[in-house]
């Protein structure tokens, strides 16, 4: 399958998933999945999440580069690599703050440029990947740097001593705390829409009658930007809000 059928067939997979007729909405589904991931992290399960993340997110990414039916990309880019990057993306973020008094906003700040970093690069190899040797191996490429890129995180990073603590899973307690209700409501808001240019900006820029160059490289030139919008205001908040 060249390049064109593959992002041809995934194309539909996103605007398919969001009109489905009685499933959960993004914002319920995103606060029962943090709910859950919070309760695993408490109870010290962060190695299991972290392995599973991995196997999960690098078997979706080699399935991927099998396919050849809408249903197979369903399956391995919206299924088995969704939930493998859920259980990795807010993950690893967490426990920054656990070893952190000061600057921790900052020191978790630092941790998410990470994956601006990647936004960067990995469009920019993929396409040259795609170009020179096809899109099956530029997707096993890309995944086996992801699988060389969180080997490390699952050997190196732990929990802090005397922070594993068991209770329910679902507490509706922290609820009747007004701030904190706003805030997860707010942040479940952000990230169901945040990244929705991400997937339109180079179809935008050829809108507006940009070469296919100059587009393509909008989607790096965003996260380029957010860069420094994942430090600063992290720098700021350490500095003006104190607990």
């Amino acid at each position: 399958m060249d390049k064109g059928d593959a992002m041809s067939a995934q194309a539909p997979t996103s605007t398919q998933t969001e009109s489905g007729q009685g499933e959960p909405t993004m914002d319920e589904g995103l606060l029962a999945w943090l709910q859950v991931l919070g309760w695993l992290i408490d109870a010290g399960y962060l190695q299991f999440i972290l392995a599973t993340g991995t196997i999960m997110t690098t078997l979706g990414m080699f399935m991927l580069s099998l396919c050849t039916k809408y249903w197979q990309i369903l399956l391995a880019k919206a299924f088995c690599l969704g939930i493998g990057s859920g259980l990795l993306g807010l993950t690893s973020v967490a426990v920054i703050p656990l070893y952190f008094r000061k600057k921790r906003m900052v020191a978790t700040g630092i941790a998410a440029t990470g994956s601006s970093t990647a936004g960067i690069v990995y469009p920019i190899m993929e396409r040259r990947f795609f170009v020179s040797v096809g899109f099956p191996w530029a997707v096993r490429a890309l995944a086996f740097l992801i699988l060389g890129s969180l080997l490390p995180c699952i050997c190196i990073m732990r929990l802090r001593p005397n922070v594993k603590r068991r209770g329910a899973l679902f507490d509706l307690r922290h609820f009747r705390d007004t701030p904190y209700a706003i805030f997860c409501i707010a942040f479940a808001l952000m990230i169901a829409s945040v990244y929705v240019p991400f997937f339109f900006i180079e179809d935008y820029g050829l809108k507006l009658k940009m070469d296919a160059d100059t587009s393509f490289y909008l989607l790096s030139v965003m996260n380029a930007a957010s860069l420094v919008g994942r430090v600063v205001p992290n720098w700021l908040a350490d500095r003006s809000v104190r607990p």
